[in-house]
Order: C-alpha cells, then sequence, then structure tokens
C-alpha cells in the first residue's frame, strides 16, 4: 500500500474449512465504520476483526485489518480475483456500494458487469420506471442464473477485445 491506495488479500482460514481471512493494507488506519458497511454490501459475513500496525525500517507504517470472514455459499477463496477487484473499485470510487455488488459473488460477476446492472437500474428510473431498488436487487439475486445469462449475452455482443467474428457472435447470441 502506497500513496492512500489499499491492498487487499483473500486466503483461508488455515484451521477452519468454512471461514477465510480478508486483509486490508494501508498506510493510514481505516476506520471499521468505513469498511464493514462495504464488506456487508457484497454479502460477505465478518466474523471478527483484528488491526495492527507494521513499522517496517526506513518505511512509513502499514496498517493491517485482517476480517476472519465466513466463505459462504458463494465461496469468497474461489472468487477472490473478482472480489478484490471490487473491493479496489469501491474504495478507489469506481464504484457505488449498495446491494447491487452481491451479484458479484452470487452470479460471479466482474465489478465493472455489477455496474452495468447498475446502471440499467438507474435508467430505467430515468425513464419513469418506479421500482424499488430493494425489490430489484432481490430480484435478481433470486435469479442469479438470468443474471449470469445477461452477462454472457453482453459480454458476446459488446466486449471489444472479444476474438470472435460478427457470425460467432451471432451463433453464441443465439445459444444464449
Amino acid at each position: 500500500a502506497h500513496d492512500g491506495v489499499l491492498r487487499f488479500d483473500i486466503f483461508e482460514h488455515p484451521t477452519r474449512d468454512d471461514e477465510a481471512l480478508l486483509r486490508i493494507y494501508s498506510r493510514e488506519a481505516q476506520q471499521l465504520t468505513a469498511i464493514l458497511p462495504v464488506v456487508d454490501n457484497f454479502g460477505v459475513v465478518v466474523l471478527e476483526q483484528v488491526a495492527f500496525e507494521l513499522q517496517p525500517a526506513h518505511v512509513a507504517t502499514l496498517t493491517v485489518n485482517t476480517l476472519r470472514i465466513q466463505r459462504g455459499a458463494h465461496d469468497v477463496v474461489a472468487q477472490q480475483t473478482h472480489l478484490i477487484d471490487a473491493l479496489r473499485a469501491v474504495f478507489g470510487r469506481k464504484m457505488r456500494s449498495d446491494r447491487f455488488n452481491r451479484l458479484q459473488l452470487v452470479a460471479g460477476l466482474t465489478w465493472q458487469e455489477v455496474d452495468l446492472f447498475r446502471a440499467l437500474f438507474h435508467y430505467s428510473r430515468q425513464i419513469g420506471h418506479q421500482l424499488d431498488p430493494e425489490i430489484v436487487q432481490k430480484v435478481l439475486l433470486s435469479h442469479s442464473d438470468f443474471v449470469v445469462l445477461v452477462a454472457e449475452l453482453w459480454r458476446t455482443r459488446f466486449d471489444p477485445d472479444s476474438e470472435l467474428d460478427v457470425a460467432a457472435r451471432d451463433q453464441l447470441t443465439a445459444e444464449v
């Protein structure tokens, strides 16, 4: 961690198979009240928190927050890359922290894909739909198989880095 940037690590708990550890490294102390709501919005259950400071020689102090968390039904360890990217996006203010973020673990989405669902919801509000955000979030979470298919459709149709030609995109789109 440098220049106020947070670093994250997620790994298996050394003795408990149903738990994991989420470490947050920072140059400045982080308030627990700032960390917990963000982590909760991803659907991660925090069981315990421990914070300590490290003072390496000739380097600024480093604060380490360790959260003991449940691995959960969607296994935070198996999805650690996407979850860490999403945590970076929230703390880096690239993405909002709200209950839409639960789609990341439940549907295995990237933070950008979660943000796309959020943007579509807000667009629907602009054109007159009055659905409550909580209801939309609950429906999406309850139908995560649908969310996965919609995300796959978007990737197939609109990913500029895809090496698929138009015919292959059309075929995959039809299959989805």
